[in-house]
């Protein structure tokens, strides 16, 4: 009896296996996913980069700025002539989709603190009422990746 609870705890745990490295096999990304990926990050990046230019008056600041929008700008230039020339069309992904969402959601909340931050509070609690209904309200920016 013991052998067969051995012989069963055996087999389960392979099945285990094998079901957790056939989905992980599932979860990889092609390679017209991770140019989409790269490409998503980048244009990212130089969007927040282009924030911080219109945004700030630190010299540092704006220098590292121009710098990320140079940089990525090139990187995704040539990660363009790359796809081409292999005949890759990127494609969209949940990764893709994941990093557009908490990028947007992230300069949402951003921008919702400078508003606050610039309005000065006359009734006494405003900021933590507005602080819960931004907490407890999900964002909806109108863009396609929040349907």
């Amino acid at each position: 009896m013991q052998k067969i609870l051995v012989i069963a705890a055996f087999l389960a745990a392979s099945l285990l296996t094998m079901a957790a490295s056939a989905a992980e096999q599932a979860a990889k990304p092609t390679d017209p996913q991770i140019a989409h990926i790269v490409y998503t990050a980048n244009l990212l990046d130089i969007e927040a980069a282009k924030q911080a230019l219109q945004k700030s008056k630190n010299d540092g600041v704006r220098t590292f700025a121009q710098q990320m929008v140079g940089d990525h700008t090139t990187v995704n230039n040539q990660a363009l002539a790359l796809v081409k020339k292999l005949n890759v069309k990127p494609e969209d992904n949940p990764t893709s989709q994941r990093a557009q969402r908490h990028a947007h959601s992230e300069r949402a909340e951003r921008r919702a603190q400078s508003v606050a931050a610039e309005r000065p509070s006359v009734i006494p609690g405003a900021p933590k009422a507005r602080r819960a209904a931004r907490q407890s309200a999900p964002i909806r920016l109108g863009l396609a990746i929040d349907a």
